[in-house]
C-alpha cells in the first residue's frame, strides 16, 4: 500500500529570498508562465487546505481568486523572515479578470494568519488601463515598498491615445513593528495628472 506523500507546511510554497532588493513587476504572461512550458503558471500553487490563513480583514483580497486551466489557487512566489515569527510573502491571487495581482502579505507563524496584505503589482486593460509596479528595498533593517500606481482614463467616454487622461501615483510604504506585530504604514503619496 503507497503511503500518501506528507503536506508541505504553508512556509515550505515560498522560495526564502535573501536580497535586499526585489522588484515587483506587472504580470504580463511572459512573467506569469514559464516559457518553456507555456501552460505551466511559475510559483508554487498553495494548497486549499490552508485557506484558514487568510481569514484576517487585511487579507480578504487574498480570498478572491479565478479557477481555471492549471491555475487553480493563490500562487506562493518569495518569503522573508522579518522577527518576531513574522514573513514578508509574496502572493499572487485574483484580479479584475484573471489571477494578475501580486501581494507583500506579512504572515505571523506563530496564529498562522495573513495579517496584512498590500498590493505590488496589476495589469488591467480595458476602457480604463491601471498598470501598477513596485520596488521593495531593505535600508537601515527597515523593509521600504516603492509603489508606482499608473492610470489611463478616457475623456468625455471617448477611447483614444489623444483622449486618456494620464494619472500617476507614487506611494511609499515602510514595514514597521511594535513589540508585537508587524504592519504596513503609508509614508508618502504623490500624485499627478497629465
Amino acid at each position: 500500500m503507497a503511503m500518501a506523500p506528507k503536506k508541505k507546511n504553508f512556509l515550505d510554497h515560498f522560495e526564502s529570498y535573501t536580497y535586499d532588493t526585489l522588484t515587483v513587476g506587472n504580470h504580463l504572461f511572459d512573467a506569469v508562465y514559464n516559457p518553456s512550458s507555456p501552460f505551466e503558471v511559475r510559483g508554487n500553487l498553495i494548497d486549499t487546505v490552508f485557506n484558514s490563513y487568510y481569514t484576517q480583514e487585511g487579507a480578504e483580497d487574498l480570498r478572491v481568486y479565478n479557477v481555471s486551466g492549471t491555475e487553480k489557487g493563490l500562487l506562493a512566489y518569495q518569503k522573508i523572515k522579518l522577527d518576531l515569527g513574522y514573513y514578508l510573502l509574496i502572493i499572487r491571487a485574483g484580479g479584475e479578470y484573471w489571477n494578475s495581482r501580486k501581494y507583500a502579505c506579512l504572515y505571523n507563524s506563530g496564529s498562522k494568519k495573513i495579517t496584512d496584505a498590500q498590493l505590488l503589482s496589476e495589469d488591467v486593460r480595458e476602457k480604463t488601463i491601471f498598470t501598477c509596479t513596485s520596488l521593495l528595498k531593505k535600508e537601515n533593517n527597515t523593509w521600504s515598498i516603492y509603489t508606482k500606481e499608473l492610470f489611463y482614463e478616457p475623456l468625455a467616454g471617448v477611447l483614444h491615445k489623444d483622449s486618456m487622461q494620464v494619472r500617476e501615483v507614487d506611494i511609499l510604504v515602510n514595514i514597521e513593528s511594535n513589540e508585537e506585530h508587524f504592519f504596513f504604514v503609508e509614508k508618502a503619496r504623490h500624485q499627478v495628472i497629465k
